[in-house]
């Protein structure tokens, strides 16, 4: 995805990873009801192996089998925005991913701006995105977006679901990440991790994918925090339903826009957020924001389904 101005706000794509306290309802997980069970698990080496997006490291490949890579057709399939796989038929992104308003280089659009699916494709359960070798990319059925995205402030309710065409078969480089809870809490200053193809450096104006997975662990910010440190630094905020993350050198970069915020509990992965939006953390204190997924899950589990 491109990044871009607006209020002097950033946009960017970023991945960010949290390992922090998490208290799941498996009740109103969508995954749970809709019958993928075996979300959020990994293989035990990728669990305990130790493994850059900004002042990060490589993830051991398939670490997070969840993860896509959402590439734009029109520029011989590049990389623009990340993503996530939650059932055999659905992906989660970020809504501004999609939007002429913030990405004019997808070719073609609806009326209302929204990118066409037939204008993008996903690579799936990759760790190198270099063009040599067996890769998995799947077409676009459809992309719901948000009914009242920025309704109320810049990049509110940035939140996307891609359909694929057809369904995805699970493999040991291909599962789905489990949803919160309405009522999922958190604790503030828990290490978080960003997952994510994105620049690794943080002065590059134009997105440079990374050619392997990267990921680093970053702490929760309050919210007062966040707000008081966007402030200081002169920028525009106004965004509803969001989570703040990041630390000095270390925090999500341009081109990952709509990967997953996720949580390790019990050996199994969640995601909380999707990566929206912010500044890069080389020069300031200003975290990350990342839509908060336990806000929306009435209207994930209203466009999720498998048939």
């Amino acid at each position: 995805m491109i990044c871009d101005q607006f209020n002097n706000f950033r946009i960017v794509h970023a991945i960010i990873f949290i390992q922090t306290t998490i208290f799941i309802s498996a009740e109103s997980n969508p995954l749970r009801e809709s019958g993928t069970k075996n979300c959020g698990y990994v293989t035990q080496s990728a669990l305990i192996a130790k493994a850059k997006i900004l002042s990060g490291e490589d993830a051991v490949p398939h670490e997070f089998p969840w993860m896509a890579s959402i590439n734009n057709v029109n520029h011989g399939g590049s990389h623009f925005c990340g993503g996530f796989i939650v059932n055999s038929r659905n992906i989660i992104s970020a809504a501004h991913c999609f939007l002429r308003k913030y990405n004019s280089n997808l070719g073609t659009y609806s009326d209302e701006g929204i990118a066409l699916p037939t204008s993008i494709s996903v690579t799936l359960g990759q760790h190198d995105l270099s063009p040599f070798g067996d890769v998995n990319t799947t077409t676009i059925e459809s992309i719901s977006i948000h009914p009242d995205f920025e309704k109320g402030g810049h990049l509110n309710n940035d939140i996307a679901i891609l359909r694929t065409r057809h369904p995805m078969t699970w493999d040991a480089r291909l599962l789905p990440i489990c949803l919160p809870g309405h009522d999922t809490n958190f604790e503030i200053g828990h290490p978080v991790t960003v997952a994510g193809w994105g620049n690794t450096n943080c002065h590059n104006s134009k997105i440079r994918p990374s050619k392997t997975l990267k990921k680093v662990s970053i702490p929760v910010w309050k919210e007062s925090d966040c707000l008081q440190a966007y402030h200081d630094a002169q920028y525009d905020f106004t965004r509803e339903d969001y989570v703040c993350a990041g630390d000095n050198e270390k925090d999500s970069s341009k081109g990952d826009s709509g990967s997953p915020l996720m949580v390790l509990q019990n050996d199994q992965w969640t995601a909380i957020g999707i990566v929206s939006a912010g500044r890069f953390m080389c020069e300031d204190r200003v975290p990350g924001v990342y839509t908060k997924i336990s806000s929306y899950m009435d209207f994930i589990n209203s466009q999720i389904y498998l048939n």
